[in-house]
């Protein structure tokens, strides 16, 4: 079952990520995946591809972490927009 973070905890927890704890990314995808795996199947009838997707998109936000100029109240926002972009470079006709 998915943990309810209120507004004040993520701010802490994206604090925390920046900087590299992995506790706190494991929290921002629990938060985040369901809602971006079901946002991509729509984008994408390829269930692998959106797996692979999400996959390399989370590895990018963990790399880039200390790059990444958003907010955490704009995360999921920028996420489903990597996401997009991600499955639209693969599947270009598509879209």
């Amino acid at each position: 079952m998915k943990q309810v973070i209120n507004d004040d905890t993520l701010a802490g927890v994206w604090s925390r990520f920046k900087t590299g704890d992995q506790e706190a990314f494991a929290i921002l995808y629990n938060q985040h995946i369901d809602n971006l795996y079901s946002y991509g199947t729509k984008l994408c009838n390829d269930e692998d591809a959106v797996k692979d997707s999400l996959q390399e998109l989370f590895l990018e936000l963990f790399l880039k972490r200390d790059k990444i100029k958003i907010s955490q109240e704009n995360l999921k926002f920028y996420l489903a927009l990597e996401l997009k972009r991600s499955l639209r470079a693969k599947f270009s006709t598509v879209f």
